[in-house]
């Protein structure tokens, strides 16, 4: 499906270009009033249209430098509709979050308890029990679900994901076009962590089976613009997704990002990210800082498989849906196994690696109880997550795949 990003801008690396490309976005107060702004911006001011979002009354503008920011700013025909008029920031993978231990097909590890998938690398997956998804599996493994991965792309060619791919409806938001291939890793490990193939006799187990869609908003360098991380949230939510994941962060808020997140909760998706890898101190990472996003902290301490202790880097601040803050609950994010491109396998660390748990646990939600809205879902997972301690640091707590019902 072709979404409404319209013109193709070609992206400079996050750091040592030569010239920085220099973006603005512009909200206005209705979405009637969006077509003139982009006709008096795009004429007046030489700017290339970056992406029109009418849904959220808003678009984004490639413009020559910094300079032509007040020049709109002070554009009485744009500034009479505008409820905002700002630079858009950038965004990236979170700090630290390289592979390691790389192995080709998924090597065997030791056997799991309870439900036993025949992925030959199962036994190297401690976030599972750890969040007890496989308790969860002897009474729901799937569902007619979607998680969009808003990342770095997908391995589309992977074993242990390519069953799973939604390749119709996804897009790449860096290159403009319908192939959002994973050059960068990231999105390809972030997208077995939450839905990898199980039983298929290869690799891993995903923490539940739902249908994944590839939107690339990052670059090869894993770094991006907030307005490309907007579109594809936009994108996402027009194509049906269930639940979005966005591993990825900046430490600056952005009204464009603001408000694609806040219109993606209002359209009833769960939006899930990680809460970032600064350490303890707070300092908020957007967007798991905002309301309408469930902010994710990682598990994991010195020791392998520490099921009950924040990872050192782990972003701290308490948040959830009324109170702004990077952590809302925790999930495992050290020691992490799971897919890379080229039929590959490696652990990495990071809320990155925490972040899709929840989005499985959101899809696992979604399959069980589909008359649940986002907001019964969100309170659930709330309220039956296992208490670890101080809120600033562990929020809710840890998830449980596996909690009691009334």
């Amino acid at each position: 499906m072709r979404p409404i990003a319209l013109s193709l801008v070609p992206l400079l690396a996050f750091a040592g270009a030569a010239q920085a490309e220099f973006r603005i976005s512009v909200g206005t107060r209705t979405a009637a009033d969006l077509p003139a702004v982009i006709e008096t911006i795009a004429g007046r001011y030489d700017a290339t249209l970056r992406h029109a979002l009418p849904e959220i009354s808003a678009a984004s503008f490639v413009v020559g430098d910094s300079r032509v920011l007040a020049e709109i700013r002070a554009d009485a025909d744009v500034a009479r509709v505008a409820k905002w008029i700002e630079p858009v920031g950038r965004c990236s993978v979170p700090a630290g979050e390289t592979p390691y231990a790389i192995e080709r097909g998924g090597g065997g590890g030791r056997p799991g308890a309870d439900y036993k998938p025949n992925d030959p690398a199962y036994g190297k997956q401690w976030p599972l029990p750890c969040v007890s998804a496989n308790l969860a599996w002897d009474h729901i493994q799937t569902g007619d679900v979607m998680i969009a991965i808003v990342d770095t792309g997908i391995d589309l060619y992977h074993e242990d994901l390519r069953a799973h791919l939604n390749t119709i409806d996804d897009w790449d938001f860096v290159n403009d076009d319908d192939f959002p291939m994973d050059d960068y890793g990231h999105g390809t490990h972030v997208a077995g962590i939450a839905a990898a193939v199980m039983d298929n006799g290869v690799g891993i187990a995903g923490a539940f089976q739902a249908e994944l869609v590839a939107v690339k908003v990052l670059d090869s360098n894993g770094s991006g613009w907030w307005d490309d991380v907007a579109a594809g949230i936009d994108h996402a939510v027009a194509i049906g997704a269930d639940v979005i994941n966005m591993s990825l962060g900046g430490s600056s808020s952005d009204p464009i990002l603001k408000a694609a997140c806040d219109a993606a909760w209002a359209a009833d998706v769960l939006v899930v990210a990680a809460a970032g890898n600064s350490g303890p101190g707070f300092f908020a990472n957007y967007p798991a800082t905002y309301t309408s996003v469930i902010g994710v902290g990682a598990l994991g301490g010195f020791l392998f498989g520490d099921c009950e202790k924040a990872a050192f880097f782990s972003q701290r601040g308490f948040g959830d849906d009324t109170t702004p803050g990077n952590v809302e609950v925790m999930a495992p994010g050290k020691f992490v196994y799971s897919c890379y491109p080229n039929d590959e396998y490696v652990r990495m660390d990071g809320t990155s690696m925490a972040s899709p748990h929840v989005a499985a646990l959101c899809a696992a939600y979604r399959a069980w109880k589909p008359g649940w809205s986002a907001v019964d879902i969100r309170h659930h997972i709330q309220a039956s997550a296992d208490e670890l301690g101080a809120k600033f640091t562990f929020g809710y707590g840890r998830i449980d795949f596996f909690p009691p019902v009334d």
